[in-house]
């Protein structure tokens, strides 16, 4: 919590005070992790906590902060708080580029605003006077994915692997997807859900292939079990007949 920076970096009689900061203080009330196995032996960490959206005070530009407060082990004395900086245009880029067989992609949803903060181009392109899109007036189904409970569960699951997702139609198309939670500074309040999504039909595809080219198999192997069962009845009987003789 001690100033650091101070005019170092060009700016004469400034000093940059961590401990005056919001990611700084929202981790140190964050409460303690506790012991796994003994609930009441405190970890030497804090919980991790994740900011809003907010300017740097140096750059200006928009980011998110995630922190962590650090204690002696068993003991309140503050030892720092650890964080890293994440900027929105980088998140955003990592958002797009993410892609899942051919039509699967992402999407980050503004959980508390219902908005979409970013989507391929073919669900979503704002112009720069357009308002923000809500993401329940366009996908409704995901609204309701848009909690910590229905975020960490699924509506849908398969019977073997316990595969949790959900599904919903856009524009006609049936698709797949499966949310991720993006919890505050307050723990157990979503902030963000992160969508990955692929069409239905992509994904039945090479289980229908699988059925076909097992269904060809077993035709092969019905035909293969016959001509064999043929080719021994015929030697029975010509041994029969040799043996008659």
């Amino acid at each position: 919590g001690s100033l650091f920076g101070c005019d170092q970096i060009g700016r004469v009689g400034f000093c940059y005070d961590a401990s005056a900061r919001g990611w700084y203080n929202s981790a140190r009330t964050a409460g303690r992790e506790r012991n796994q196995g003994d609930a009441n032996i405190e970890q030497g960490l804090g919980k991790t906590i994740v900011t809003d959206p907010y300017q740097d005070a140096g750059s200006g530009a928009w980011m998110i902060s995630i922190a962590r407060a650090v204690y002696r082990r068993n003991s309140n004395e503050l030892i720092g708080v650890v964080g890293c900086d994440m900027l929105l245009s980088t998140i955003r880029e990592s958002v797009l580029d993410w892609q899942m067989l051919q039509t699967g992609f992402a999407m980050l949803v503004d959980a508390r605003h219902k908005t979409i903060v970013a989507a391929p181009e073919h669900i979503y392109n704002p112009g720069p006077n357009d308002p923000t899109q809500d993401i329940c007036e366009l996908m409704p189904t995901v609204c309701s994915s848009l909690t910590i409970d229905a975020c960490a569960g699924s509506t849908t699951s398969d019977n073997d692997g316990g595969i949790s997702f959900n599904e919903l139609e856009y524009d006609g198309t049936a698709f797949v997807f499966k949310s991720g939670c993006v919890e505050a500074e307050q723990p157990g309040v979503l902030t963000h859900a992160l969508l990955l999504m692929v069409q239905k039909e992509e994904i039945r595809g090479p289980i229908a292939e699988v059925n076909e080219e097992w269904a060809e198999t077993a035709s092969f192997t019905l035909l293969l079990v016959s001509l064999l069962s043929a080719v021994t009845l015929v030697l029975i009987t010509t041994a029969l007949v040799v043996l008659g003789t």
